[in-house]
């Protein structure tokens, strides 16, 4: 382990023991769960640590937290601290230094953190979700000014202005408590599925992928995982979650990182030379911009994936052709390394983040509104009997 892993082993160790104690639920996650799979601790690279928590256990957690939290540390979420410029809880220690980008110009806790994405109840029906993200962004983009969340889902621009009036002239307090009461009003007794409550794209999880948790050892600690882990991490990251990535893709999280220093100690040092006020107008200015531009934006995505799309089948149905061999007969023979020569080109554009995207930040639009390369069937039939 680093000594940041140490740490942050200390700071989860608080956490397990508090749960523990008060019978809360949580589920080591993410990049945490594939390390105890994989390494039965740390992935080597890794330097975070991801719990989710259903929101009726946070919200005890916090309760829990006014009177038995250990010294140095501090509970962040904007339903505490309206300065937290997260939409997800964390656990943090205030005498150390790991201040994120997003926390450049914040006033809340720049320490080593453990991530608590809470799981918010949600009902069924896909409306209701609907309804809840769109608060949910509106909410991330109040909360972060660093980072434009609304305009890869459409939110109507008028609906981000509504709010964001409310946030200049009624405070920041009173426009979070409205949007808090419309996305935290379901019961989890009530409902089917959890959202995981994350700016950047909230995840749908039916209830049973994630409780009544099982235990596993992670860095000879015995730890909660999520009943159906398997189905969790295929869904989360695909079939290759259990393959080391090559060292050009291990990747970890950037943070101002400094050893023995105190976070508001750096802060003292950069902020003066700031100017906050003009970041944050030119930080506003650039998410309305970007939601006016959203609808523009994915039409040209869209023509593009689509002009891609038709040369991806011209490519195949010309590869087809040329082929000595008939695919009944290159089936029949196993040859897998020829086929994989023909499918290769289409599998690569079809299966690519732009066309399908990915459950992330960036790839969250396409998988809601994949890209299909369509091919006639008279092209397969054709190559079967070639």
């Amino acid at each position: 382990m680093t000594e940041k892993q140490k740490y942050l082993l200390k700071l989860f160790r608080e956490v397990d023991e508090i749960c523990r104690e008060h019978n809360l639920r949580y589920v080591l996650a993410g990049g945490s769960l594939i390390g105890a799979l994989r390494h039965e601790g740390f992935v080597p690279w890794d330097d975070d640590v991801d719990l989710y928590m259903p929101r009726p256990d946070w919200e005890k957690f916090i309760e829990i937290c006014k009177t038995e939290l250990p010294p140095d540390r501090e509970i962040q979420c904007s339903e505490v601290d309206r300065n937290y410029t997260n939409s997800f809880p964390r656990y943090a220690s205030t005498n150390t230094c790991a201040i994120h980008k997003s926390q450049i110009i914040g006033k809340d806790c720049g320490g080593e953190i453990i991530d608590i994405l809470t799981l918010d109840p949600v009902p069924a029906d896909d409306k209701e979700y609907e309804k809840y993200r769109t608060h949910m962004m509106i909410y991330s983009d109040l909360i972060n000014i660093s980072v434009g969340y609304s305009d890869r889902w459409e939110i109507p621009v008028s609906m981000y202005l509504k709010y964001l009036l409310s946030y200049i002239f009624l405070g920041k307090n009173r426009t979070l408590e409205k949007l808090e009461k419309i996305m935290f009003s379901y019961k989890e007794e009530e409902c089917d599925r959890y959202a995981m409550r994350w700016g950047g794209c909230p995840f749908l999880f039916d209830k049973d992928m994630m409780f009544p948790v099982k235990y596993m050892n992670f860095e000879n600690i015995k730890v909660m995982v999520p009943n159906r882990m398997s189905d969790y991490l295929i869904w989360h990251y695909g079939d290759e979650w259990s393959y080391i990535p090559p060292h050009g893709e291990r990747e970890s999280h950037e943070s101002i990182y400094v050893p023995g220093a105190n976070y508001q100690e750096i802060r003292d040092e950069y902020m003066p030379r700031i100017s906050r006020g003009r970041i944050r107008r030119q930080m506003t200015f650039r998410k309305f911009y970007c939601l006016l531009m959203a609808k523009k934006d994915h039409k040209l995505d869209v023509e593009r994936n689509r002009i891609r799309a038709e040369a991806a089948a011209k490519d195949l149905e010309a590869r087809l052709l040329r082929s000595e061999r008939s695919l009944e007969t290159l089936l029949a023979e196993k040859r897998f390394d020829v086929l994989n020569e023909i499918f290769d080109n289409y599998y690569k554009i079809q299966l690519s983040a732009e066309f399908i995207g990915r459950e992330d930040y960036n790839g969250i639009r396409p998988f809601y509104h994949p890209t299909l390369i369509r091919t006639e069937d008279g092209t397969f039939q054709a190559a079967m009997l070639t």
